[in-house]
């Protein structure tokens, strides 16, 4: 009954291209495996939750060693 009420319709969200190059990021993870998202995100000139977004979608993972506590 309310959404019948509202005077402006919520926009339906499309999918849309993403601005990175997939085998860049490849090469910037590879080069530089301990940088943050915000610091790619810097390098690419995106913001970090496009990063994050394309990673997820590529299934990259972060694996914490024990090297890091010592």
């Amino acid at each position: 009954m309310l959404l019948a009420l509202r005077r402006d319709p919520r926009k339906v969200s499309t999918t849309h291209q993403l601005k990175i190059d997939k085998s860049e990021l490849i090469k910037d993870i590879l080069k530089y495996p301990d940088a943050y998202q915000k610091e790619r995100a810097e390098r690419f000139g995106i913001c970090q939750k496009t990063i994050w977004q394309t990673l997820k979608k590529r299934r990259v993972t972060y694996k914490k060693t024990g090297n890091a506590f010592k």
